[in-house]
């Protein structure tokens, strides 16, 4: 399905320089290169920060997947390519999702089918599908190519009250709304790889602006070029900063927090919502990581207990029985990953999943 030449890879890890914010994530997966698990492994942390994967055992030996993403403001644009597999989001997954994005998808090849929040659906090629993270999810993408457009939804809903009847939506095949869509969002990505900061900005809100108004049919009203942006940082952000920062740290929990940020319990809970639970979603970032470390080739010298410590968790067998409860599988299976691919492969494809998370968080 894919060349096979050697890929270069680029990894975008938000640090760019200011003039540049649309340096590409690359990661590129080839049958002719590392093992079955290996490659599953890396998909299922591409895809994570939305997510679960599932990959047909009769398939895995073939599975391919080509990621390609950019940051043009405060939107990112995705173009992905893979062999067939499962996706789901299921009510739980959905329920911890900390900021909802709004997701615009253009299939160029192959079929999605199954369930899209509400609805039940088939995209074709040439159709554009609209889903929220939030949303739950189960389907099947069939050898597929697709575009994505995918904005916060908060942003979105500055310019206008979101309609829930558009989730799940599909606009079909030569439908006014699937040519416009299509042709901005591949317009969109044949943009130069590098583009400073302030024309990424504006062709990000050009570019939300059209979005919008073709899902709705009316024109909506846009901010001049340079006008200031009025946005106020959702208080959580920097708290769930601080929690990333210092997982490692064993006293890390509420207490600590609410030193850092002069708050009172009560308070906490209240900025942070449906994440107020605190413990939960240390500890879910933590598995996280160490997921990703037993995962990736850097630390293949490290065992599983001793990651597993690197990460604030020293009792072995409490973590493998988290890990377990949290992925469906246990660390063991995920070390595969970790195996070097084919000799002489070159440079080895990154865990982007973090790097993903850290954006759809605003933490970023």
């Amino acid at each position: 399905m894919f060349r096979t030449e050697r890929p270069a890879v680029l990894l975008w890890v938000g640090t760019m320089a200011r003039t540049d914010t649309t340096s590409p994530l690359h990661i590129r997966l080839s049958s002719a290169e590392g093992s079955p698990a290996w490659r599953i492994e890396r998909w299922r942390d591409a895809m994570s920060p939305s997510g679960k994967v599932e990959v047909d055992p009769a398939n895995a030996a073939t599975f391919e997947a080509d990621f390609r993403s950019r940051v043009l403001g405060d939107v990112r644009m995705l173009r992905v390519e893979a062999s067939t597999f499962r996706f789901t989001r299921n009510a739980t997954m959905a329920g911890e999702i900390r900021r909802d994005h709004l997701l615009v998808n253009l299939v160029e090849r192959g079929v999605l089918s199954g369930q899209l929040g509400p609805r039940k659906v088939a995209v074709e090629p040439g159709a554009v599908s609209i889903s929220r993270l939030a949303d739950t999810m189960d389907v099947t993408l069939h050898e597929a190519t697709w575009l994505g457009f995918v904005v916060p939804l908060d942003l979105v809903e500055r310019e206008m009250p979101w309609p829930r009847g558009l989730d799940g939506r599909v606009f079909p095949q030569g439908s006014v709304q699937a040519t416009m869509l299509g042709h901005q969002l591949s317009a969109l990505q044949a943009l130069p790889d590098r583009i400073a900061a302030r024309e990424g900005a504006e062709l990000a809100q050009i570019s939300l602006h059209f979005v919008l108004s073709c899902l709705t049919g009316r024109v909506l009203a846009r901010a001049g070029a340079g006008q200031k942006s009025d946005r106020i940082e959702d208080p959580a952000i920097p708290i769930r900063r601080f929690i990333a920062r210092h997982l490692v740290d064993p006293d890390l929990g509420p207490a600590r927090i609410c030193r850092e940020f002069g708050l009172s319990r009560s308070r906490l809970y209240r900025i942070m919502g449906d994440s107020a639970d605190i413990a939960a979603t240390v500890r879910r970032l933590r598995l996280k990581g160490a997921r990703r470390d037993i995962a990736s080739n850097l630390f293949a010298h490290l065992s599983i207990a001793e990651i597993a410590k690197r990460w604030g968790m020293p009792d072995e067998r409490s973590f493998r029985r988290a890990f377990s409860r949290e992925f469906g599988y246990a660390p063991s299976a995920s070390r595969a990953a970790a195996e070097p691919a084919a000799a002489g492969q070159g440079d080895v494809p990154p865990l982007i999943g973090a790097d993903l998370e850290r954006w759809f968080d605003g933490l970023s």
